[in-house]
């Protein structure tokens, strides 16, 4: 059984949907179950997809906003899991992501709230976005 649940609100693409559990498929460890809950009905082809992953739950949470999504995710995992991480669906996380929760649990277990530093970058590589733009002035 997993002790930590990454709860992920997602919204957009099934490409973009993939994309993540990808990558939580290849930097991920056994202690980690991914909770992704879309923010907009499922489509048949992300849903036959994610049946082969058996650290993936699919949830869907139609009201509008990442916030219903993670508080909906929060009540179907109850008390489940040690810890519960989140991110949204269009970050990139480190490779060493899953390893540096891991390893710093015992660390972090009676915390109320961790945080870490992120950095915002366009995914374009377009110098002049707005993104990077923000990111430089903020």
């Amino acid at each position: 059984m997993s002790r930590f649940a990454l709860i992920v609100p997602h919204y957009g693409s099934d490409h973009a949907a993939i994309d993540f559990i990808n990558d939580f498929e290849c930097y991920s460890r056994s202690s980690f179950t991914l909770v992704f809950v879309s923010n907009q009905p499922i489509s048949k082809e992300l849903r036959l997809y994610c049946k082969s992953i058996p650290r993936l739950r699919l949830l869907e949470e139609l009201k509008p906003g990442s916030y219903f999504a993670r508080n909906y995710a929060i009540k179907q995992c109850g008390l489940e899991y040690e810890l519960l991480c989140f991110t949204d669906s269009d970050c990139v996380l480190r490779e060493n992501y899953y390893s540096s929760v891991e390893s710093n649990s015992s660390k972090i277990i009676d915390q109320y709230l961790v945080a870490g530093d992120i950095s915002i970058y366009d995914a374009t590589g377009d110098a002049n976005s707005w993104v990077l733009s923000y990111e430089k002035i903020f």
